[in-house]
């Protein structure tokens, strides 16, 4: 009959054999002999206590031994295509095998998954390294801004929100417009849930636009939004459709255009293009869009079926690629998943990575041949990946995993190995004026043509905004009204905000709802904005609250003067006005002898912080001069004092 003794030994003996297959466990044997052959019963306490130590440190150490029970080693089959050399596999004893990938590998899928931190871009970051030596170039759809560092390589063109420029109505090379029409209905209309109504009006829109625009020049998508907006078909459809492209043509500078980048010449270069400023739908569009330009740009061109060419990493897939899109049945096949098949015909191969397994689509976790499983706390994650949902050790194991080690489940790997990742050094960042020098060097590849009629309207809306500075946007509108319809003025307005070329200050000049006046935020016209004083904003506040209190002092017919911080007004008792002051001014003023000093502020202001920074003050020599003073918003200025000029009471 086993004693207690004979099952400890059993259970020390079975847990080293173990972690004799991932590390050197041979002084803990010696120990173990050794507490065999001594028969001093204190001795024994001693050593016993200490092995059980070191299997509990073995434990914290090596969690991924857990897996590997007697009689259940995996087994793996040497590829002798694998180029690729990117870790080790953990077989049996403490050997350790190089594991390499092939093209073939990469040309029918890679998918990483772990959480944050746990070496997923780090092990991306090898396998790029090493396939560029090959002569494969990569797409990468960065999510993060974890990839500009490969900014530094030789071939590498880099594109974020301001030099990426697509119109998506430009058909591929050798693809006709009618054909082209029918993918971009369906990519747009995936990518910002349009159902198959509007789908349908959709893709009719676009023939009909392509059959009035008769001229050789491409038309853009800010083109394509006035025909709609001009056609007579006003439905539901019509609406939806306009207000989906509306949206996406102000979020971004993207399809400013109306012949974009040459995707053509991406096809010998590596590719970075930066995604983290775009909304998720426009996301979704332009991966969608760009995936099915290279797919039709190279259908026709046999030298690239079954031949390896590029790999498309997509870091954070569940952003394009989530689950609930296979959910939504209305919406039939995701357009993602449809392209991402089809395009592996062509050699391209796709490396998906992403902390959760469970948000992803299955068609990803299904057309990945090999997948590396890193760190998860989630049931969810490890029961979409293991088969076998009994195998308690693997279940148990994956949340315990370390840094850079992955379950790595493969065609040549039964059923499962244990991988360390190599460790590879990764600059997630890089320094601006070396992505300026990059975008200069690129130049070629960033050429674009900017749409004629888009540059009209900016340009007529910048040259009112500085003709008229202090003028609120309905003002500004007015104005131009003879040379721009609304819809346009709305739009070009709503784009100049977006790409930080105007901004806007909004203030209360009726008590009751704000009105919202737009500057140049940058050096449209350099003789009239000096960019270098950090203070604009705060500059154009100041003259146009003095541009709104000499209106109404000018409309009851008050005399008035600029005096050095403010305007003096006539024939009232020593009444000073100033605006948005700050504390020093103000105390200068204060000092002097007004009767009234008036402090005209932003709604923004905090009316009492401005009073609090003046006792703050310790340079104003008289507290009594404070009852001079009164802080106003503009629009308690208007109801309070200039109904008290005009009744011509005692200030």
């Amino acid at each position: 009959m086993e004693t207690k003794r004979d099952q400890i030994i059993n259970s020390i003996l079975e847990a080293l054999q173990k972690f004799e297959r991932v590390t050197d466990v041979s002084s803990t044997y010696a120990l173990l002999d050794r507490y065999l052959k001594t028969t001093n019963f204190g001795m024994q306490v001693f050593l016993l206590t200490q092995l059980l130590k070191r299997i509990n440190k073995l434990k914290l150490e090596f969690p991924i031994a857990e897996l590997f029970t007697r009689g259940d080693i995996p087994s793996f089959d040497d590829d002798p295509s694998a180029e690729f050399p990117i870790g080790d596999l953990i077989l049996s004893s403490s050997i350790a095998k190089r594991y390499s990938i092939s093209r073939e590998d990469l040309n029918r899928s890679i998918l990483i998954s772990g959480s944050t931190g746990h070496g997923k871009t780090s092990l991306i970051f090898n396998i790029l390294n090493k396939i560029r030596g090959a002569g494969i170039n990569y797409l990468i759809f960065d999510m993060k801004r974890d990839y500009t560092s490969l900014l530094v390589y030789e071939n590498t063109i880099y594109l974020d929100e301001s030099t990426l420029k697509i119109n998506p109505l430009e058909p591929p090379p050798n693809v006709s417009q009618v054909e082209w029409a029918r993918h971009f209905a369906d990519i747009f209309s995936n990518s910002f849930s349009l159902m198959i109504g509007s789908r349908d009006f959709l893709l009719d829109a676009i023939l009909s636009f392509y059959r009035e625009k008769t001229n050789e020049k491409p038309n853009s998508l800010g083109e394509f939004l006035n025909f709609l907006e001009r056609s007579q078909v006003r439905s539901d459809y019509n609406r939806v459709t306009s207000g989906r492209i509306r949206s996406l043509l102000s979020s971004s500078e993207v399809f400013d255009c109306t012949v974009g980048v040459p995707i053509s010449a991406w096809d010998n270069s590596n590719v970075i293009v930066s995604m983290d400023r775009l909304g998720l739908p426009e996301q979704n569009f332009i991966i969608s869009f760009l995936l099915s330009y290279i797919f039709y740009m190279n259908i026709n061109n046999p030298s690239r079926r079954g031949n390896l060419s590029k790999v498309v990493v997509i870091d954070d897939a569940h952003t394009v690629l989530d689950i609930n899109k296979e959910k939504d049945y209305a919406m039939g096949v995701p357009i993602l998943h449809s392209i991402i098949s089809k395009i592996r015909e062509l050699g391209v191969g796709f490396i998906f990575s992403d902390q959760q397994i469970s948000s992803l689509m299955s068609s990803v976790i299904q057309n990945t041949n090999i997948k590396f499983i890193g760190r998860s706390n989630l049931t969810n994650d490890i029961e979409r990946v293991i088969v076998d949902r009994t195998d308690q050790n693997l279940i148990q194991s994956i949340p315990k995993l370390n840094k850079g080690e992955f379950i790595l489940m493969s065609g040549n790997v039964s059923p499962y190995a244990l991988f360390k990742a190599d460790r590879v050094r990764i600059n997630k960042h890089l320094d601006s004026y070396i992505t300026e020098l990059k975008r200069l060097y690129n130049s070629d590849a960033l050429k674009y043509t900017k749409s004629a009629k888009e540059i009209d309207d900016e340009s007529l809306l910048l040259e009112e905004i500085i003709r008229n500075p202090f003028y609120d946007v309905e003002s500004h509108f007015k104005k131009l009204s003879d040379k721009i319809d609304k819809e346009r003025f709305k739009f070009s307005y709503s784009k100049l905000l977006s790409t930080g070329r105007i901004s806007e200050v909004s203030i209360d000049v009726n008590g009751d709802r704000k009105s919202k006046f737009p500057y140049i935020n940058k050096e449209t016209n350099p003789s009239t904005i000096n960019l270098s004083n950090p203070s604009y904003k705060s500059r154009f506040e100041k003259g146009l609250l003095e541009h709104l209190v000499k209106q109404e002092l000018d409309l009851i017919g008050i005399q008035y003067e600029a005096d050095g911080f403010g305007i003096l007004l006539h024939g009232l008792r020593r009444a000073y006005i100033m605006f948005n002051a700050n504390s020093r001014d103000l105390a200068r003023i204060l000092e002097t002898r007004f009767n009234s000093v008036l402090d005209i502020v932003c709604d923004s202001e905090d009316k009492s912080l401005i009073i609090s920074n003046l006792f703050k003050d310790s340079s104003i020599k008289s507290i009594a001069n404070f009852s001079t003073l009164k802080v106003y918003h503009f629009v308690e200025f208007k109801s309070e004092w200039v109904a008290r000029i005009k009744g011509r009471h005692s200030v």
